[in-house]
């Protein structure tokens, strides 16, 4: 799948890790990417269907789980990624391995859902990402346990 480049996907992403991963370490940096990628899977299916948003996730993650073997912990499910495992698993890994490899999954689903709709859903999903924040990350914790429960 040839991704049209939109950098500033990359620079939303950056800018958001920059104000809310700082002093985290490996296991913070998944959970508060993990919450970003379901609020923007979330965010996705109000503009397209549950089978699109599933083939770009699906999509993304076989193009990059070789460059990023991180990324082998991301699982699909129905209709989302199952990123569960990532808090656990990213202690194997070293900080900048874990940030590089959720930075760059974030950013290709952000390009990918861009591409798809003519732009139509970036600044909507741009918007979504910074909604998850650190001072999110409690009640958004709470929120999932609540629901596995």
């Amino acid at each position: 799948m040839s991704v049209r480049s939109d950098p500033s996907h990359a620079k939303q992403v950056q800018e958001w890790e920059d104000r809310n991963c700082v002093g985290f370490d490996c296991a913070q940096i998944a959970q508060i990417y993990a919450f970003a990628i379901q609020a923007i899977e979330k965010r996705s299916l109000v503009t397209l269907s549950s089978i699109t948003v599933k083939v770009v996730a699906d999509r993304v993650l076989h193009e990059n789980r070789e460059k990023f073997p991180l990324l082998a912990l991301v699982t699909l499910e129905e209709q989302r990624m199952n990123t569960s495992r990532l808090s656990e698993g990213s202690a194997d890994y070293g900080i900048e391995d874990v940030r590089n490899s959720l930075r760059h999954l974030l950013v290709q689903l952000l390009t990918v859902f861009g591409n798809i709709t003519a732009d139509i859903l970036t600044e909507p999903l741009h918007r979504e990402l910074l909604k998850i924040t650190s001072e999110s990350l409690p009640k958004l914790c709470e929120v999932r346990n609540r629901e596995q429960s």
